[in-house]
């Protein structure tokens, strides 16, 4: 039987930092992933897309167990670590390169010099996907007293990763590909990652109910929800 909680002040997680882990290392891979593209039956997708949705995963996991201000420091601290990324790299490209390994300058300048420019793209939409997606996802279960774990995680999906999408594509691509080319880019990816989340969804269920018993709570957002 688990025990109700309203508050996070009722609790303390015992698997929460492992799960906070994953969501930033997700969050660093989507960035660093993003300027590869490939296409899939006709459609063009960058290959943040294998990586982006598993961290969407983790958030909905984030705000069903532990709930919206756990998830919310959790979403700021894959925040801080894109700019730690970000910052890194541009470092790095800025070194002056030996002469015996210029290509491999060349190279990695070529993979990272357009990472700030994705990275502010990953950033400014991944605020607005993630904080979209953990309210839904914190309000709806208030709503279903818990219950329909399935609904409220691609409801969630969908709102937020229509923003994150959108966001994403026009700031990391909107004058390097023609515009045809990015509408069918922002509506295949969104597409792709309710789908991946739907795919996804029994195994997410066992792994919510295992933590859930693991950590003997139900918890609900009875609490007053802050961005900061």
């Amino acid at each position: 039987m688990l025990r109700t909680t309203n508050k996070d002040s009722d609790w303390t997680p015992k698997y929460y930092d492992i799960f906070v882990g994953l969501f930033v290392a997700f969050i660093i891979l989507s960035a660093i992933t993003t300027p590869k593209l490939f296409s899939l039956c006709g459609f063009i997708f960058p290959a943040a897309v294998i990586f982006f949705p598993i961290s969407c995963i983790i958030g909905d996991v984030l705000t069903e167990i532990y709930g919206f201000n756990r998830t919310r420091r959790a979403i700021w601290v894959g925040f801080a670590c894109n700019i730690l990324m970000m910052l890194a790299t541009t470092i790095v490209i800025m070194l002056p390169p030996l002469d015996f390994n210029i290509d491999t300058h060349n190279s990695f300048k070529a993979l990272f010099a357009q990472v700030p420019r994705v990275v502010l793209a990953s950033l400014t939409a991944y605020l607005f996907g993630e904080f979209v997606n953990s309210f839904v996802m914190s309000k709806m279960k208030k709503f279903q007293s818990a219950k329909f774990f399935g609904v409220r995680a691609i409801l969630s999906t969908i709102a937020g990763q229509f923003f994150d999408t959108i966001i994403v594509v026009i700031i990391a691509f909107y004058g390097v590909y023609e515009n045809h080319m990015l509408v069918t880019m922002m509506f295949s990816v969104w597409g792709f990652k309710v789908l991946y989340e739907m795919i996804a969804l029994p195994l997410t269920t066992l792994l919510v109910k295992h933590i859930k018993k693991k950590e003997g709570v139900e918890h609900f957002d009875n609490q007053e929800l802050k961005l900061l």
